[in-house]
Parts: structure tokens; sequence; C-alpha cells
């Protein structure tokens, strides 16, 4: 899979690699990311048929390749692509095109692998297959190659399939490399018109079995003829791995490593343009870089790309630059700006260096890195203590201090790629130098003994090439694979587990789940630990292997539902995040009652319920509700009963209600008389006045000074007599006299106890004081009593009903007369007495009886005449003069008869006797109108008498145009013989009956075959099928089998010239099927027997036995 092809294809760059075609060329790229849609931008999306699976690519990513089976798998990319093609009128193309390919094949056995468009008599679909070679098929001139054996070996192989239409030429490329070549002189080569691109099988629909058995990747598809280089260079690209982790941006020419975007330059060519060019965008964070000359100072810098450059363990493009001019020494070139300035951290840079010229001179400073203008660090070439020209690194250049600049030790070695490699600690404030080291084993977490060091660190954001500001560089220097390389450790953010439950009873060391780490550093490692600390409640229960979290022991669900534990992970460099889980158990089915019903659906788990009765909807079943009509999903039961808290009405069962128990809950307290919250059982002070209860004479009130004035043992705070006059307290404080004084009383003026100044009735007369004085009687006078009507008690002046009648006085019309209260109509009546209460002039007893309100003027029964006797007692209801026992319509004074009983009076009906005809019509004829038997003459039966009907026998012919109007059989006479024409036989008089005849009023035509409303005396063509009747037409095409027209050989007409002989030749010239006087019915078997005759063209001869010349020609025989 080759992501980022994609996606610089979407990001809309101009691709140059080397020779790669540019965006234009491309159909369809299918890189496989986990799925078969097409990544140009083109969206010509692919399809898989039966059941292809995801598996791994060439460089272990997963998810990224396909796998067939070999049974019924394939990839179908669909017909819409073919439209980027030109085709000729039978379907051929008429350009070039190339498609590659990447394939894993295991099976030995030919298989079909790679399929575009059809075969078809002369135009050929394109058909490869793998088997013990490789082949390339176009109708039956193919080619096939054995390639070295690259195929069938479990291997990774790139396979280019290249048609050349400008040279008629084929091209295979097996791993980049010309497997075979064929030229191909035909025009039209390959038949595109109804299959586009397959892989897997001949091609889409078809069923036979050679489908392909291997894997597959990386399908790509052009509309022009790749040449080598372009195949070598695609080859190299699609072989490249991803760049190593922590690889932050990359300045290079050429396509260098996985990420490349090379100069496209002028049409035709990739030369130097531009800059330095920045070309983001096609992986997050990542700078890329491109040279350009034209940055150069000073000097005769001349890059070019050179051969390939090569170095073990260490991809590279193929392609690098340098200067070749051997005439020019060189003085500062180009230089490579990042993005921003790299420091407070650990960075690699690394890169390939090659010189290639003849100078031995030695102090040339090849590689700078700056910060901004000022010098960094420099790599550079010198004469050792030995004269021998070895690499060094210094401080700055040309600086000849030891301190400053040390020797790695490694020869330079001219015409051979060196690699160079950098190590920045700003951390640990050191420098490190590698040369040539094994890149195979190079591990940038832990790399090996550097070659130099230096004590030393600092920021960088550019890059110099060939030479500083000072010294010269000599020609020959070349550059390729340049990286800079971001391994500054960032601690982990946070772990993830998914998933983070289990079921219950899972047996120990059960993995409930992946653990997995958030950290910013690309490619880092983790491992998992438990740690104690906040949240490690549960740790025990569990361990970890690897990334997977396990069980430590048995989890019950119903025992404990969840668990808690603390995870620690940590990185390469041992940096750590901690972070508390929750483990979450699920119920699964069990059935601990043995009821049917698995613990997670039973509503009573323990006690067997299989009807799961739960009356209050609680949730718990009636067999173990301790409240089953009240819902009480807790349960709580205080004393235990068996009778949950809210039903039962003492909760602490302790025989006092709750509703009076201080204490509901408490079954040895009820009470708190001193709100104390200790209850009067354990209270030795009940009103907590300092004074104990055994000695208390006040024992629920609180009275520390215990007075008690009439020396009755009952303290006066709780004795309502204090001084023991009869008369309480309450009393004497609000008349007037002293409580604390016996012979101090308040006046009693009848002696009943209750002192005047709080009794009601101080005479004892039965009246209240406040009514006598409202009503002017004396209140302490017992023979002074006020008018009272009804004797009721209640004097007049304030009683609201004086004659008890129960209605008050306010509202009685009669308030002192016991046996009225109302007069509706206010005429002095009471209703009680008046026959008319509501004065409308209708008898109260007739209104009850007819339904009106008797007691609502405006609520009247109905009167149809207006008599004031409402109709449901009126017996002329109408006022007609006829009774209403009598009247057809009772309530109409206009009508009183209906003599047909139609609903219609006499008077408004026009049919009186209702016997279809009017009354006025029946009057014209002289028939009765009121007799529904005395009815006039009507022929036609259109209750229409015939004395005034225009059509008497009802043919639809009026009286003056029918030549018969008394025959409603006949009503013309065409031929005039006084015969209607329904009675002759044969109207026309051409000689056929009427019945047989389809033109019975035409003497000239009397036939239509084909019933298309021409007469066959007319007609060319009878029977309509589209060939003249007097012609013989030929069918060129037999298909048995296919259940159409062509599933026979068709001879139309043959069957006019029964005496017709019929032969059929090869292209030989021999007879494969005779037939005398033929029936349309030969299905292209061999003389009639069974065998079928093979596909192809075929010579006829029919003989129409009738004088005229044989009929020859041409038949296609398919299947």
């Amino acid at each position: 899979m080759r992501v980022l092809f994609s996606a610089l294809l979407l990001a809309g760059y101009q691709l140059v690699f080397s020779q790669i075609p540019k965006q234009s060329d491309i159909v369809g790229v299918y890189n496989f990311n986990s799925n078969v849609d097409d990544e140009s931008g083109k969206n010509y999306n692919g399809i898989l048929g039966g059941s292809p699976s995801l598996t791994t690519d060439r460089f272990g990513n997963s998810n990224s390749a396909y796998l067939l089976d070999g049974v019924d798998d394939f990839i179908y990319f669909g017909n819409e692509s073919l439209s980027e093609f030109t085709t000729n009128s039978n379907g051929g193309i008429n350009e070039s095109f190339s498609i590659s390919v990447w394939a894993k094949s295991t099976n030995p056995n030919e298989s079909s692998f790679l399929a575009l468009g059809e075969s078809l008599g002369l135009y050929t679909g394109m058909i490869t297959r793998m088997g013990s070679n490789i082949s390339f098929n176009s109708s039956n001139d193919g080619f096939s190659t054995s390639s070295s054996g690259k195929h069938n070996d479990g291997l990774w192989h790139s396979y280019v399939f290249v048609w050349d239409y400008s040279v008629q030429k084929r091209y295979l490329y097996i791993d980049g490399d010309l497997a075979g070549t064929k030229n191909y002189t035909r025009t039209n080569v390959f038949s595109i018109k109804n299959y586009g691109l397959s892989f897997g099988k001949e091609r889409y629909g078809d069923t036979s079995n050679i489908n392909y058995n291997g894997s597959v990747d990386d399908i790509k598809f052009w509309k022009t003829a790749l040449n080598s280089s372009e195949v070598a260079s695609l080859y190299s690209y699609d072989n490249s791995p991803s760049p190593p982790p922590g690889f932050v941006g990359v300045a290079y020419e050429g396509f260098d490593y996985t990420y490349r975007a090379t100069l496209d330059g002028e049409s035709g060519g990739y030369g130097f343009s531009g800059g330095w060019q920045n070309t983001t965008g096609d992986v997050p964070n990542q700078t890329h870089y491109v040279l350009d000359p034209s940055q150069s100072e000073t000097g005769g810098f001349n890059p070019s790309l050179i051969a390939p450059m090569t170095y073990t363990g260490l991809y590279t493009s193929g392609l690098y630059v340098g200067d070749t001019n051997s005439a020019t020494n060189i003085r500062k070139t180009d230089f490579i700006n990042l993005s921003s300035t790299l420091n407070n951290g650990i960075y690699y840079v690394q890169f390939l260096v090659q010189f290639d010229g003849n100078n031995t001179a030695s102090g040339d400073n090849y590689f700078i890195l700056k910060e901004d203008d000022t010098e960094k660090l420099v790599i550079s070439r010198q004469l050792n203590s030995a004269s021998n020209i070895n690499i060094h690194m210094g401080k700055a250049s040309d600086s000849s201090s030891s301190s400053d600049l040390v020797d790695s030790g490694k020869s330079l070695i001219t015409k051979t790629a060196q690699l160079i490699i950098i190590q920045i600690d700003n951390s640990n404030n050191t420098t490190k130098l590698w040369v040539d080291p094994n890149y195979t084993s190079f591990d940038y977490s832990n790399p090996p003994s550097e070659d130099a060091s230096l004590n030393y660190s600092f920021n960088f954001n550019r890059i110099q090439l060939v030479s500083d500001n000072d010294n010269f560089a000599y020609n020959g220097t070349l550059f390729d694979e340049i990286y800079i390389i971001n391994r500054t450790n960032s601690a982990p953010t946070n772990i993830s587990l998914s998933p983070s439950s289990v079921n219950e009873n899972v047996a120990t060391g059960t993995t409930i789940g992946a653990l997995s780490t958030t950290d910013s550093d690309s490619g880092d490692t983790h491992t998992y630990t438990l740690v104690s600390g906040t949240g490690d409640t549960d740790n025990t229960s569990f361990t970890i292997s690897g990334a997977n979290l396990l069980t430590n022991t048995a989890l019950d669900y119903e025992t404990k539902n969840s668990y808690s534990i603390l995870v620690q992970t940590s990185d390469s460099a041992s940096a750590t995040y901690t972070k508390t889980f929750t483990i979450s158990i699920t119920d699964v089915d069990e059935d601990s009652d043995g009821d049917g019903i698995t613990n997670n659906l039973d509503n009573c788990p323990s006690t067997a319920n299989s009807d799961q009765l739960d009356t209050d909807g609680d949730g718990v079943g009636n067999v173990c509700d301790n409240a089953p009509t009240v819902a009480n999903a807790n349960q709580l039961d205080t004393d235990g009963d068996g009778e949950g808290d809210v039903i039962d009405t003492d909760d602490d069962g302790d025989g006092v209600p709750d509703t009076n128990d201080a204490f509901p809950l408490d079954p040895t307290e009820s009470t708190d008389t001193d709100g104390d919250g200790v209850g009067d059982s354990a209270d030795p002070d009940l009103d907590n006045d300092g004074v104990l209860d055994t000695v208390d004479n006040c024992l629920y009130t609180p009275n520390t000074d215990q007075l008690d004035t009439d020396s009755d043992g009952i303290g006066n705070v709780c004795d309502s007599d204090d001084d023991g006059d009869g008369f309480s307290d309450e009393v004497e404080i609000t008349c007037g006299s002293d409580p604390l004084l016996a012979s101090s009383k308040p006046l009693d003026t009848d002696n009943d106890g209750i002192a005047n100044c709080i009794d009601t009735d101080d005479d004892n007369d039965g009246y209240l004081d406040t009514d006598e004085t409202t009503c002017g009687s004396d209140p302490l006078d017992a023979t002074s009593k006020p008018i009272d009507t009804d004797n009721d008690g209640i004097a007049n002046c304030i009683d609201t009903d004086d004659d008890n009648d129960s209605y008050l006085d306010e509202n009685d019309a009669f308030p002192l007369d016991a046996t009225e209260w109302l007069d509706t109509d206010a005429d002095g009546t009471g209703n009680n007495a008046d026959t008319d209460d509501d004065g409308d002039g209708q008898l109260d007893t007739d209104e009850i009886a007819c339904g009106s309100d008797p007691l609502l003027a405006s609520s009247m029964s109905l009167d149809s005449d207006g008599d004031t006797i409402p109709d449901c007692v009126d017996t002329d209801d109408d006022n007609d003069g006829v009774l209403d026992t009598n009247d057809a319509f009772p309530l109409d004074a206009s009508e009183w008869t209906d003599t047909d009983a139609d609903g219609i009076g006499n008077n408004a009906d026009t049919d009186d006797d209702n016997d279809g005809f009017t009354d006025l019509d029946e009057l014209a004829c002289d028939s009765d109108p009121l007799d529904r038997f005395n009815k006039p003459a009507d022929q036609d039966n259109d209750l229409i008498p015939d004395c005034v009907d225009s059509d008497r026998d009802g043919d639809g012919y009026l009286n003056s145009e029918d030549v018969f109007p008394d025959d409603a059989d006949e009503w013309e006479d065409t031929d005039g013989d006084g015969l209607g024409n329904n009675f002759e036989v044969d109207d026309d008089n051409d000689g056929y009956l009427d019945t047989n005849d389809a033109f019975p009023l035409d003497p000239n035509e009397w036939a239509d075959t084909d019933n298309d409303g021409i007469g066959d005396n007319a007609d060319p063509d009878d029977n309509n099928d589209g060939f003249e009747d007097d012609k013989i037409f030929t069918s060129g095409v037999l298909t048995p089998g296919s259940g159409g027209l062509e599933d026979t050989w068709k001879i139309i007409n043959i069957e006019q010239y029964p005496t017709n002989r019929v032969a059929v030749y090869d292209k030989n010239g021999n007879v494969v099927f005779t037939s005398a006087n033929y029936k349309n019915n030969w299905r292209g078997t061999y003389k009639n027997s069974a065998n079928p005759l093979p596909a192809g063209s075929y010579y006829y001869v029919i003989d129409l036995n009738n004088g005229q010349d044989q009929i020859k020609g041409w038949l296609y025989l398919t299947y």
C-alpha cells in the first residue's frame, strides 16, 4: 500500500519521479488502504467479488493489501474509467496504456491474473495469467516469460504491462526489469466496449475456475506507455520503506525516500528551478526541500542528477545532486532553510556524501549547520596527524583547536557513498559523529559508540552544502538522503483500555482488553504495570501481560460488579503516565432459583416465580416483595417483620403508630417531651427544667421555682386554677379578677359557673346576648325575648329564613309564608299556585309534557299553527282543517294528500299515481293521472307515451328519419329491397356474409389478417411481420439456446413455398444441414443430429422451386 502516492495526487502536486508520468496520465490508483477506492481523485472506485480479505502489504502494514482465495475472489474496477480512452467503432483502444501491480502468488498452477476488455471476434481483450510463467495475451497472439522464476515463489513482485500503440508493441516488466516484448501489427487490439479493468479472473462476469490465488497491492492504470526508465523509477519508488521513527523533515534532490517532491522543470525536462522549496502537505509536521543552484553566491556550482548511489541498509532513490565540473572549484552553494529553529531536544542529522573528484587537498567544509547566518557545526575533510585525509567535526570553520575540531578516525573514501550521522543533544550539551555506521542495526534510541564527540550544544535552522564563507570546496561533491530526525522524548499523555468490561465467571487469566498509550513520540514503545496509589483497590484481582489486562481471580457479578485498578505506562525513555480504570463486571445469564428465568431477567432471583408477577411494578416480584402493592425497590424493613416500611404503620414495631412516634425507627422510644432529642424512656427530666421528674410538680412543663399558690400539688405553670376559686386563671384574667386570690371572682348573673365576660347568654333565656342587644330585648332579663316567627331560637332580626321554608329571606318572594317562595313571572301569585309560572301563554302542564321549560318564558314548545297549544298536544298542528291523524302532511298547511305515497304531496307531485308517466302526458293521452293501472300506449317503454314520443320504437332514430319507425330492429335499407339491413346477411352484396366480412359495407374488402384496419386486398404486408408478403428474408445470425428470436434459423415467408429445399455448408464446402419444406426449426446441429456445430460462419443455399434463382448467403453461428 502506497499512502503518499495518492496523497500527493489529491493534494494537486505535479509529481516528477525522475521519469514517472504526470498526474494527467493517471486513470486510476488503487492503494487498498482498507478499501478498493480510487485515490487518483477520479472516483473510479472498485468493487469486491467473492470475499477477498484484507492482509498485510510488502512493508508489513496491516489491512493494506487484499488476499484472493483462488476460488471466486476477484476485484473489478468498473467500466467508467474506459471513458478516458478513445476507441474505434468496434471498441478497440486507439491509445497506449500501462498497468502496474504488486502481487504475491502462492499457487503454482495457472490462474487468471489481470484482465481488460473482452474477447469477441478479432477484437480481443488483454488477459495475463500467472503459472509456471507469466503470459501477456491478446487474442491468440500472446507471449510468455519465465523471468528467472520471479513469480509463484511466495514473494512480492512488481509487474508492469505496457501497450505502446504508437509502435504497435507490447512490453512486460518484472521488478523494474524488461522481461519480454513482442510486436503487434493489428490496429484493433483491445476491445474495451463491455468490460473494464479486473484482477483475479478472466474477465468480469466470467465463470471459469482459474481464479488467482495470492495477494495483490498498489494497482495503477495509465493512459500512456511507460518507458523503461519510468518503469525502473516506479519500481524504486514503490519499493521504498517508511522513514525512521521521529522523522520530522527531509531536504533532498530527486525523489528521495518515501516522501519526495522533485523539481518540475520545463515541459519534457526535469531540471532545477525555483530555489530551495518548502513542499509540505503530504505528511503532517514534515518539511521537504529541493535544490536551486541559482542560490549559489559565487563559483561554478553545476548540480546534476548522477548515476545511483547505494548504501547497505539505507534505501536511496537512485538520484542525487552534485557538481561534476572538474575544471571549476566552487564557493558557498545552496542552503536549506528549516521552517523553525530546532532546539531543546535531541536531533539526528544524517546524509550521504560522495567525492568523485581527483583533488586530494584537505580542509574542505562540505556540510554546515547554521542558525540563520551564524555557523554552528561543520563536517569537513582534514589531514590528520598521519597526513591521512579523514572526516572531521568542528565547532566553526577553519578551527584548529583540538577542543573545537575532532577527528572521526574514519578516512575519506573517494567515489564511494559514505553515511554521516550527527547527534545534537541540547539536554546534555553534547554533539556526536558517526561515519559509515552499520545502518541496518543503527538504533536512534540506543546508538552505538560514536566516532567523535564534542561537549557542545546549539540550535540550528539552516543547512549549508559544499562550502562555508571562507574555504573553497572542490568539484565532484555529491549529496543524497538528507534526513532530520527528532528523538526528543515526550512523556505519554494518556492510557486507554478497550474494552474495559468482562463477563462474570470467566476463567482466571482471561483477557479483558488491550491497553494503548497516547504519546506524541511517533513509533515509541511502551510497557504497562499495575502500581500502588490512589485507585489501586483491586490491583491484586488482575495482571498485565504485554499490553493486555487479564483476570487474576474469579469474578462474580452478584458479589462485586466493579473493580478499581491503577495502571502505569512507561515509554522507551522511562517517562511514565498513571491512570485509574474501573473494570465493570457484566452479569451473565444465571438461574439461581431454577425457575427457568436467568438472574439478569428474574425479578426475584433467589425465589422461584416463573410468572414474574410484580403488581406494584417496582422490579421486585410479588413472591419476595415485602410490599407487593406499593413500589419500594429498596425493600427497606426496619423492624424485620416482613412488611416493608412503605406500608408498615409502625416501622420500628414498638406499638406506637409512626404518625405519633417521635422515634419511628427506634423501638425503645416514641416520645420526646422536652424536644431535646432524648426519648422520654431514657430522659430523667422530661421538661428539662433542672428538677428531676421524681419531685417535679409539673412533670411536662418547665418550672424551676415549683410555685403552687393553692397548695394542690400542681405547679402554677400547669394548674388551670391557681387560686382554686372555681374559675380558671384564663377566665379571671379575661374578666379582670385576680387569679391568685380566691376571694376575687368575676360576675356570673345566671350562676351557671360561666362568668358573664365570656358567657354568650347571661340571662340563660335561650337567646344570645348579642342577638338580644341587636333585636332590642334585655340580655340580663330572662323574661325579655325578641320576635321569632318560626320559633327556631333565632330572632327574626338576625334569622336569614324567618318562615323556615329553606329559602333565605333575601331570595324568598314570600319570606313569612312557608308555602310560597317563588314567583317566576312576578304576577303576585306564587308558582305553587300559578298554572303558567313563566307567563308565556302555555300551561306549565303542556310545557312539561312537551319538554320545554315552564319556568323560562323564552323556552316554549313547538306550536306550528301558533294557537298557544303545543303540537305535542294539538290535534291539528298545521290548522289546515284536516286532523293530524288523516293528514299526510300534518305540519304542511299546503299539502294533505299523497296518492302514490312517494313523500311528495299531490299538489306538488308531477306524477301523482307514480306510474312513470307525468300527469300532463297522461292528461294529453287520455289516461287517468291518479290511477297507476290506467296508462297510455308506449311501445318502446321509455315512459314517454307514443302520442308525444319523437322515437316511438326507441331504436335511436327519429320517426322522421326511420325507414321502419315502429320496428326497433330496423331503421336502414341500404340496397332498398324493403328488407332492413339488420335482417340482411350480406349488406354490401360482395358475396361474403356480414358475420365473416371484416368490411361488411365495403364490396371491395372482406379480410384483414393482421387487424391493422387495412384490407388484405390493399395491404402489402398481410401478417404485419415487417416483411413484404411476396419476398423471402433470411436471418444472418443463429444463437441456439438463447431463448430469443435467433434460437432457431429463420427464413421469413418460406412457408409460402412448401416445395422449397435448403442446404448449409461449412467454410470447406461440406454439407452440414439439408431440409425439404424447411420449417424454421434448425438449431445449428450437424445434419439434424444432437451434435452442435462449432461457432463460426456458414454458407447457405435456398431453392424455392418456383423457377426463381436460388438464394445464397452467409450465416454466423454463435453461442
